[in-house]
């Protein structure tokens, strides 16, 4: 698995902080392209990986 550190955000407002795992489908390029309007962004990609 590989886990992303994300925030939500509307304007100046943090809405949340929270954690994203996903099998690499999941990450800056998903966010900007999908839900570009969220204002989600990336903030750390921790590089975790299951025994898969």
């Amino acid at each position: 698995m590989r886990a992303y550190k994300f925030r939500a955000w509307n304007g100046s407002h943090m809405l949340s902080w929270d954690w994203l795992c996903g099998m690499g489908q999941v990450g800056p390029k998903f966010f900007d392209k999908d839900l570009p309007d969220r204002g989600y962004e990336v903030l750390q990609y921790t590089g975790l990986k299951d025994k898969n």
